[in-house]
């Protein structure tokens, strides 16, 4: 289990985490070298990647959509 966003660096929520994992091991994003205060801006580029590529970005099994869709849309720049 990796652990991102500010909460990975709060001790008490990380014991109380892999307290619950039943051994699975805990780590944190920062100790594989990605900075947790970088999870907004991964997951805003992980949100693009999909569109571009044409993979649906919702779960409707989660959010009760009635079908997958692409999120967001891809503008050309003026010139």
């Amino acid at each position: 289990m990796v652990l991102c966003g500010g909460g990975s660096r709060n001790g008490y929520l990380k014991q109380r985490i892999q307290a619950n994992l039943g051994g699975i091991p805990l780590t944190t994003t920062d100790e594989l070298g990605v900075p947790a205060d970088a999870k907004e801006a991964i997951a805003f580029a992980v949100l693009a990647y999909w569109r571009h590529h044409g993979i649906p970005g919702n779960l409707p099994t989660v959010t009760g959509a009635r079908r997958k869709i692409l999120l967001g849309d891809i503008y050309p720049p003026n010139h």
